[in-house]
Order: C-alpha cells, then sequence, then structure tokens
C-alpha cells in the first residue's frame, strides 16, 4: 500500500511541475536561395494590431526579446544590434506585427496539459535596409502549452521568448560572420 501510494505521490508532483511554451512558424515568403550577408541588424518595436488586451510594454518586449537573444547565443553573427534602423546598406531591419494575443486561463494550466493554453501571434518581415526590399516574411506564435505549478506561472513573457527564439533562427542566416 505505502508503494501505491509514493507512485500518486510521484505522479501528482510530476503533474505540477510541467511546463512548456512553444513556437510555430509559417513562411508567406521564402528566404533567398543565397541569403545576402549583413553586419548590422535594427529591431524596432513591433506594432500592435491586436489593441489594448494587449499588455502596453509587449510591443517594445519582443524586439528586446530578439535583440538580447543575438546578442546572448550568436554575439559575433552581426557586428551591431540595434533597436533604431541606420538605413545603412549593410543593415537589416526586422519589422512586426503582434497580430492575435490570448492569454489563456492560468487556473486552467493548473489543473491539465492543453487546458488554459496561450497564444501570441506574430508577422515578421525582414527588410534590406537600404534598398526597402523584404527579403523573408513568415508568421511565428508563441504558445503555453504547459500544465501544473510551472503552467499556471507562465505568461506572455514566456510567448514572447519562445517567438523570438524562432525569429533569431531564421534571422541568423543573414550575418555576416559564422
Amino acid at each position: 500500500m505505502r508503494k501505491i501510494y509514493q507512485i500518486v505521490l510521484l505522479i501528482a508532483v510530476l503533474a505540477l511541475t510541467q511546463a512548456c511554451a512553444t513556437a510555430r512558424v509559417g513562411v508567406s515568403r521564402e528566404p533567398p536561395l543565397t541569403a545576402p550577408k549583413f553586419d548590422r541588424i535594427a529591431v524596432p518595436p513591433f506594432s500592435n494590431e491586436v489593441g489594448d488586451s494587449l499588455p502596453a510594454t509587449a510591443s517594445e518586449n519582443v524586439a528586446g526579446a530578439v535583440i538580447a537573444m543575438v546578442q546572448k547565443e550568436h554575439p559575433t553573427v552581426f557586428r551591431e544590434v540595434s533597436s533604431t534602423p541606420s538605413n545603412q546598406p549593410t543593415e537589416i531591419v526586422v519589422r512586426g506585427k503582434l497580430l492575435k494575443y490570448n492569454p489563456g486561463s492560468k487556473a486552467a494550466r493548473f489543473i491539465l496539459i492543453g487546458l488554459g493554453a496561450g497564444k501570441l501571434e506574430i508577422d515578421v518581415a525582414f527588410v534590406n535596409a537600404s534598398t526597402g526590399e523584404t527579403l523573408e516574411q513568415f508568421s511565428t506564435s508563441g504558445e503555453i502549452m504547459a500544465g501544473g505549478l510551472m503552467g499556471a506561472s507562465m505568461g506572455i513573457e514566456d510567448m514572447i521568448n519562445s517567438a523570438a527564439k524562432k525569429i533569431v533562427e531564421r534571422l541568423v542566416r543573414y550575418g555576416s560572420t559564422p
């Protein structure tokens, strides 16, 4: 009987501590076969197409997450990373629109994986600053599918970070250094 109690307790602990934030990508304009190289990127705040239901700082936070991730995980790929475009010939600009936001339900996420899922949808374009040409366009989403205590504690920051990771994965191919 004690063994059954321990197994039930272990399952309960695992159920309460599970977590998962994911991101998906849908491409609407494929990248060029041979990606042009840039040594500078600019990531201005994304536009808010959602409205008042989106936290006021989300537009800046998405851009900031992309910048921080490039600087931390790929520090040598671009010579300069900024939030302000300079329109230099060697600059790529990351433009984005926050299209949809559903915070989900923290209480429902606490109960079971998949319940109360949250989602942030973003449209992203990589633009050559000197020509204005859109090099690549895609949509991505940050989602919370978690359950338990971890799922209940996750919020828009986790959605932003998972979406930023997908953006950066596609962006680094345009860097001038490996």
